[in-house]
């Protein structure tokens, strides 16, 4: 059975990039290839809410193994630094999850 899931049309077109890219690099003529290649994903969190919502979290786990999935809270400008605080404190723990894979720089402190 298949399922159609929201995150389907960005997996197929990212799938597209990498075999056409896969597909010039096999052939003969390599020299004028573009690299239409999608190497990172911004994705931006609602900052009217609770957090992650489920469907977040498994877009991002869709995602985090064919691009680097960078969560970004959207409107952080118009938000109150306690406000920010307070999302961010919710919406780490789904980050942190044994199924998601993170990497954190040893210079990130300002998740936190």
């Amino acid at each position: 059975m298949l399922v159609f899931c929201s995150w389907t049309p960005v997996t197929n077109y990212i799938n597209q990039q990498f075999e056409q890219y896969f597909r010039d690099e096999s052939g003969l003529n390599r020299k004028n290839i573009q690299d239409n290649r999608v190497h990172c994903c911004l994705y931006f969190i609602s900052p009217f809410g609770q957090g992650l919502r489920p469907v977040d979290v498994e877009f991002m786990k869709a995602l985090q193994d064919k691009v680097n999935v960078v969560p970004l809270i959207a409107k952080a400008d118009c938000l109150t630094p306690s406000e920010i605080k307070k999302l961010k404190e919710q919406t780490l723990p789904a980050l942190f999850m044994p199924s998601m894979t993170m990497f954190i720089s040893a210079s990130a402190t300002f998740l936190f």
